[in-house]
Order: C-alpha cells, then sequence, then structure tokens
C-alpha cells in the first residue's frame, strides 16, 4: 500500500512564509498605527478627566468659576492647586519655563516658545481672556491656559467635558518631553488658541484660527473698519459680533471665512468623525438636537443682517442664509479667520 505524505515541501513552505510577511508587511503600519491612536486618545482622556475633575471641585467648593474675578489666569491657578495637584505655574512672560522643550512644530512650521509672552501670540483676544499662563502637573504635563473673563458655572454643575464648559482656551502635550510636539498630534488644543504663524489646512483652506466666538464692537468702533475695505460695508448697531469677527481676522492678517470657502470643505468636513474635527480646533455645539458647527461668514445684507451657516457632522453644510435672524448681534454664532493668498 502507498504510503501518503502529509508535510509541506520546502519549496510550499517557502511559498507560505512569503505570503505571510507580504501581508504582515501590508497590515502592520495600519495596525501600529491604530494601536497608537488608541492609546493617545485614552492618554488625552486621563489627562483631561484629572484636570476635569479638579476644576469641578474648585467651583463645588469654592465658587472658582462663579462670580470670582480674577486679575490673571495664573491666579485662578493658584486656587485650583488646591484641589488638581500643579507641580509648577509660569507667568504669561515665562511661558517657556514651564514646557521641556524650546520649540513648538507644526509641520515646517515652528514657534519658539522663548516668543510667546502674551495672550496676541496665542491669538487670544485681551477682551475676552485673562493674561494666559501655564503649568506643569504633577504627572509632568505642560499646558498653556487662558481663562475667560466671561465664565460663569453654577456650583452645583458638574461639567464633564472641557467642550461643554466655555470657560478655557488650552493647549496641552500629552507626550510631555517626548516627540514630535506637533500641533494636532502631541500637541492638543481645546478652545481658541493658536500660536502665530500656525495654520491648519481643511482641503485648500488654511485656517488661521480655530472657531472663535468674537468680542463686539461698537457702531462708532464699526464705521472706523469701513474705510479699509476688508468687507465691512455698513454698520448699524452698537454691539457688533459680525464685525467684531471680521476686525478680529483682519487684524491678524487673514479673513473671515467666505460663503463660497464653506463649501468648498464641506467633503473633507463630512469626512471627518467628531474627535478629528474638535482636534482640528473645530469646537462642536450643539443645535436641533445634532452636533455641528455654527458660522456666520463674511457675506451681510448691507449693513443689516450677516450671514449664517450650519454645519452639522456627517450631513453636510445648509441653513446657510442671510435669514430673518439677524446674526450680527447674535452672541450664539462663532468665526473663523483664512491665511490671505499672497
Amino acid at each position: 500500500m502507498k504510503k501518503i505524505k502529509n508535510a509541506f515541501t520546502l519549496a510550499e513552505a517557502l511559498i507560505a512564509i512569503v505570503i505571510i510577511g507580504i501581508v504582515s508587511a501590508m497590515t502592520l503600519p495600519t495596525l501600529v498605527t491604530n494601536i497608537n491612536n488608541v492609546v493617545s486618545k485614552n492618554q488625552k482622556k486621563i489627562i483631561e478627566k484629572k484636570f476635569l475633575s479638579g476644576i469641578n471641585l474648585y467651583n463645588n467648593l469654592e465658587n472658582g468659576l462663579s462670580g470670582v474675578q480674577y486679575s490673571n489666569t495664573e491666579e485662578f491657578l493658584i486656587g485650583l492647586s488646591k484641589h488638581y495637584k500643579i507641580a509648577k505655574i509660569c507667568s504669561e512672560n515665562n511661558i517657556k519655563d514651564c514646557f521641556p522643550y524650546k520649540s513648538l512644530y507644526d509641520g515646517d512650521i515652528s514657534v519658539t516658545l522663548e516668543n510667546i509672552t502674551s495672550n496676541n501670540d496665542m491669538g487670544l483676544n485681551k477682551e475676552v481672556y485673562y493674561d494666559m499662563s501655564a503649568f506643569v502637573s504633577l504627572d509632568g504635563i505642560p499646558f498653556i491656559i487662558a481663562l475667560r473673563k466671561d465664565c460663569s458655572v453654577d456650583p452645583d454643575t458638574t461639567v464633564k467635558k472641557f467642550q461643554d464648559l466655555n470657560c478655557f482656551a488650552i493647549m496641552y502635550d500629552y507626550n510631555s518631553n517626548k516627540k514630535p510636539n506637533r500641533v494636532g498630534k502631541d500637541i492638543v488644543t481645546i478652545g481658541n488658541i493658536y500660536p502665530k504663524g500656525y495654520y491648519k489646512k481643511i482641503g485648500e483652506l488654511k485656517i488661521t484660527e480655530p472657531i472663535f466666538m468674537a468680542p463686539s464692537i461698537s457702531k462708532a468702533e464699526c464705521d472706523e473698519e469701513i474705510s479699509k475695505n476688508y468687507g465691512i460695508n455698513g454698520c448699524s448697531y452698537n454691539t457688533d459680533y459680525w464685525a467684531g469677527a471680521m476686525k478680529y481676522c483682519h487684524q491678524n492678517g487673514s479673513h473671515m471665512v467666505k460663503h463660497d470657502e464653506l463649501f468648498s470643505i464641506q467633503d473633507e468636513l463630512k469626512s471627518m468623525s467628531k474627535d478629528e474635527i474638535t482636534e482640528l480646533g473645530l469646537e462642536l455645539t450643539h443645535g436641533k438636537g445634532m452636533q455641528g458647527l455654527f458660522w456666520i461668514s463674511d457675506k451681510t445684507r448691507g449693513d443689516k443682517a450677516a450671514e449664517n451657516c450650519r454645519y452639522v457632522v456627517g450631513k453636510g453644510i445648509y441653513d446657510c442664509n442671510l435669514g430673518s435672524n439677524d446674526h450680527r448681534v447674535d452672541t450664539l454664532r462663532q468665526g473663523m479667520c483664512v491665511k490671505n493668498n499672497n
């Protein structure tokens, strides 16, 4: 009787090894990337949970965010340190002393920490925010933080996410002294905080500021802007948030996002997850039961109603119109600055 061989030949074994090697080479990078993404996401959750827990305690026990007036953000941090362990606090003109490296990077652009000495260097409006400060947590995480002057939170409230707490502009590096020290990678931004010289790209648009809540300007201030010919053509209100947003972008060497520009990035936005949108510095807000972004663009009806555009996650931009509501005086709308084409 003929004996049946069950073993693989050397050629078959080599072919199998080659196939396994090819499949591994194709899938391993994706697997590693996915693992790294999960690890970094969990790191950020832990860091923010600890910090937010301390803030809630400070507010619950000492009304730290409800009616307390501060001279600057550093004063707030000193009070917070009773409830959240802080290893070191650095004043506005010594931000560099709280970081273990000298520069922040974003692609080919770098910003030297030594040159960050005021709110303006981080795109923070001094009318809206107290002078910023920096600190290092007991875990060695470096933060830059600025407290909004209009922040007021019920001391009986427990806030679960920073995105639900419109009180801070925050930047932190969850990798501490490890590289790459890059905005959008290991450096996380929450709120309107963005080093000058940086921009984030969505499609072909270069976003020079995250979504921001602009301060208002008076009719007299608005009238002064008309002659500068960057889009303000008429003024009717003594509390004009749309004109304030237009001025804010113009002063920073950029322009308020245009109607056509918003629609040009619609496909890119639709393909992003909520986490990816948040990591870009675009703050999600709630409206009509859906998460989205609420914008005012550069368009107005003469000196009256400003255009309002709404983007809903996964659905696209709609309700982009001049409407019956006057968004020039609406405090709930946000602005976005786009880099000028030189």
